[in-house]
């Protein structure tokens, strides 16, 4: 069985490196593959607890609103927004380096993630429908809201601001993962950003052994132990201001 999952891998490799445009198509089959052979949990996703924030709402042109929304899922969900049917915010990018280094072991990959889209000044081309769509590789769920917009007490105008500072867009807020294993922790930004991950003893973990930070912003921890266990701040930064999420993380022992 390893050895074929590790065929699979090379073949999907190859197939997006010869063909760079079907990079997302590849990529969720070598998902599926992975997950079909590692996970021993159900494949389940579902919307939960009290931070989703997906309620029609009426804004005042110049005032910010905010749209957020909960997850659970094993595999950990992703999230990706639409704004009336067009999608305007985040990917489909689940957490392929933790499976990549998981191949041929016993996995869990339990976890709740939250994701928010930020509006910092509401125009009249920002009324419409508004959807947050999860998925775990396998199933999509979704959640939607309304906004409407109202113009009749208009105070503000809204100006390009270059000297925005970075949000954090889509975080893990809990993720439980067999003790050895390597595990992904996620903290992806709207914009470009300096992204640090700190400890609950505000140790920096950028350059420590067995931690990665990623491209994308998610911290790599490979072979965890239970002192991994604790909740980590992932602090997103530039020089007009910071962002900053704290993530629990609970290693098993593995069955």
């Amino acid at each position: 069985m390893l050895s074929q999952t590790i065929f699979s891998v090379f073949m999907l490799t190859v197939t997006v490196f010869s063909h760079p445009s079907k990079l997302r198509d590849s990529l969720s089959s070598l998902n599926s593959e992975l997950d079909k052979n590692e996970i021993i949990q159900p494949l389940t996703i579902k919307f939960s607890g009290e931070k989703n924030l997906m309620v029609n709402q009426t804004v005042q042109i110049g005032e910010s609103f905010e749209l957020r929304c909960e997850s659970a899922g094993t595999p950990q969900p992703v999230f990706y927004w639409t704004f009336n049917g067009k999608r305007i915010q985040g990917s489909s990018e689940m957490n392929i380096y933790e499976k990549l280094h998981n191949i041929g072991k016993v996995t869990i990959q339990n976890g709740v993630t939250i994701s928010r889209l930020v509006v910092p000044c509401a125009k009249k081309e920002d009324a419409g429908k508004y959807r947050c769509v999860a998925t775990n590789g396998h199933e999509k769920i979704e959640k939607s809201a309304t906004i409407t917009i109202d113009d009749s007490k208009q105070s503000s105008t809204c100006e390009e601001s270059e000297t925005e500072s970075p949000k954090i867009i889509q975080w893990t807020d809990a993720r439980f993962e067999n003790e050895l294993n390597t595990v992904q922790l996620m903290c992806r930004t709207d914009s470009p950003a300096t992204v640090a991950w700190y400890n609950d003893e505000r140790e920096l973990l950028n350059n420590k052994l067995n931690h990665e930070v990623l491209a994308n912003g998610d911290l790599l921890i490979k072979n965890v132990k239970w002192e991994n266990m604790g909740v980590y701040t992932c602090v997103a930064s530039n020089e007009n201001g910071e962002d900053r999420v704290e993530v629990f993380f609970y290693p098993t022992a593995a069955e």
